[in-house]
């Protein structure tokens, strides 16, 4: 049930409980006094009645024999006898004949009725029951209404003492059974503990309050008891991170110290094996093209060209392996140049060509006729090219298509492509093929040599050109290796 607008509104509970107790007090108070004032009002008014009746009969008796002997001093006496009383108005009597005898007063006709009465005169010592005249008689009741102006002051009084003194008994009782508890509850609420402590409310009382009072000490407890538990866990938690983070910043650095003595060690034993592979390599060039005598032996001849082989793959190993650890200790600078874009992907397709592989796929260049100018490192394009190339025919059989070519988006993006129709590379490898030395599988060649290095080495040089790389591949239908330049970097298309 909702409490009217003029209770809710109020902003206290003690203004609410004297709205609500105030109405009732002031409307019992004003049917008790009501009440109380129509029966006395009703008491008086029949007891002046009863009066004026008495005083007709009894002066109608005594008068008659002075009415008789038209004794008019005599009626006067009695008339003025009569209106003596502070309750009567007036008197008068009037004759058999209609004439009036004698009048005392004010014998005007009141509004009530009941305040006027007339009694017959009978003289019955003549030996008849004769009527010998009438009596009137007015009464006033002035005395009534001056009795119940009084008795209504006295009531109002009355009340308004037995108002102020039921209202202070509630506000008093209020006080002491609500509002006192109710301010320690708040208090409580309130209160802020340094050490986190919950107050408890201080009040044992068996009411509703003191229930919801149990409950929420109860609650306190409880409360007081979950956070002490889970300071304590987040203290113990963060002296655990503290500690997790340190070992982490060791770990950290640790992986860097490593990470750079691998790098600078592994670009210490590439420095110190080029000088002897170059020797090796140009010795065996010089003796492979006879320039040392030719060579009749073709099992010698064979034998010198692997050793060939083999030197220029160690030697482009430990190329890759210098770059890679130039570009993971940002030591690889790019040297931006404007150039055609065409030429490097011509110049890389050229490099591949001289490979001296016979039974190579078929390379396509698929450019645009226009020049497309771009702003970056023409060696490390060319590179990216090159290594994106050579996987393609190192996992496209005899008689395979390999298409490279370029193109600009409707964004301006420069996009370098290598497409093959190899074995392509399974869903679970695609994910991690670009990983340094990961390989994917080849089931088709037998000479699926490398290090698994070129496609880390074209995602870095892509990325210090603010580029990327994408891979779509379809096992037994080919793989798709496309190069996206930033439009920052395209001049003109």
């Amino acid at each position: 049930m909702r409490l009217p607008a003029f209770i809710s509104q109020q902003r206290s509970l003690q203004a609410k409980f004297l709205s609500i107790i105030l109405p009732l007090l002031l409307i019992t108070l004003v049917i008790a006094v009501s009440i109380i004032d129509v029966v006395s009002r009703h008491n008086e008014s029949r007891a002046l009645s009863d009066k004026l009746g008495a005083l007709v009969v009894a002066h109608a008796a005594g008068i008659a024999p002075s009415v008789w002997i038209l004794d008019h001093e005599r009626i006067s006496l009695v008339l003025k006898s009569v209106v003596a009383d502070p309750e009567v108005a007036g008197a008068a009597i009037i004759d058999e004949f209609g004439e009036t005898l004698a009048t005392e007063g004010n014998m005007e006709t009141p509004s009530d009725p009941t305040l006027q009465r007339s009694e017959n005169i009978r003289y019955l010592p003549s030996g008849s029951d004769e009527v010998i005249g009438v009596l009137t008689i007015t009464i006033t009741d002035a005395l009534v209404q001056e009795a119940q102006q009084k008795r209504l002051v006295t009531a109002l009084v009355f009340a308004a003492f037995l108002a102020s003194a039921v209202v202070l008994s509630a506000l008093v009782a209020n006080r002491w059974s609500v509002g006192i508890p109710l301010q320690r509850l708040l208090e409580s609420i309130q209160h802020e503990d340094p050490e986190h402590r919950r107050k408890k409310v201080d009040w044992d009382s068996n009411d509703e309050l003191g229930v919801v009072i149990k409950a929420f000490n109860d609650h306190q407890l409880r409360r007081e008891t979950y956070e002490k538990d889970l300071r304590s866990a987040r203290d113990n938690l963060e002296q655990r991170v503290r500690e997790r983070t340190i070992e982490l910043v060791v770990a950290r650095d640790e992986a860097e110290l490593a990470k750079r003595s691998m790098t600078n060690f592994l670009a210490s034993v590439s420095h110190e094996l080029r000088t002897p592979l170059n020797a090796i390599l140009g010795m065996t060039e010089v003796m492979v093209r006879g320039q040392l005598g030719t060579i009749e032996n073709e099992k010698q001849l064979e034998y010198l060209n692997d050793v060939h082989y083999s030197g220029q793959y160690l030697l482009n190993l430990i190329n890759d392996i210098l770059d890679l650890s130039k570009i993971e200790v940002n030591q690889m600078e790019i040297n931006d140049t404007t150039f055609d874009l065409r030429d490097a992907l011509a110049d890389a397709i050229r490099l591949c060509d001289s490979s001296g592989l016979s039974d190579k796929p078929v390379v396509t260049l698929d450019n645009p006729n226009d020049p497309v100018l771009i702003k970056a490192d023409q060696r490390l394009v060319t590179q990216i090219t090159v290594n994106l190339l050579s996987n393609a025919i190192k996992f496209t059989p005899a008689g395979g298509v390999i298409a490279v070519g370029s193109s600009i988006d409707e964004e301006g993006q420069c996009h370098i492509f290598v497409s093959d129709t190899g074995c392509g590379i399974e869903k679970v490898q695609l994910e991690h093929i670009i990983d340094p030395f990961v390989q994917g599988n080849d089931p088709y060649l037998r000479n699926s040599d490398g290090t698994g290095l070129g496609l880390s080495l074209v995602k870095a040089m892509v990325e210090l050109h603010d580029g990327s790389i994408a891979l779509t591949s379809t096992v037994g239908e080919g793989t798709r290796a496309e190069v996206t330049l930033p439009a920052a970097r395209v001049i003109s298309s």
